[in-house]
């Protein structure tokens, strides 16, 4: 399973592995990824997402 959302335990970051919490952060992603112009989200982080998929 691919993780999407980390919480923040102590200082360590652990995955959180709550399905449906992690569905949603997904689908926050994609509408981020979505409106990539209004949000200006420079094209590394976008050529990244491409290669990791």
């Amino acid at each position: 399973m691919r993780y999407f959302l980390y919480r923040k335990k102590g200082r360590e970051v652990l995955p959180v592995e709550d399905k449906g919490s992690n569905k949603l952060a997904k689908e926050k992603l994609e509408s981020f990824y979505q409106q990539k112009e209004q949000l200006k989200i420079p094209k590394r982080f976008i050529n990244e997402r491409s290669t990791n998929e």
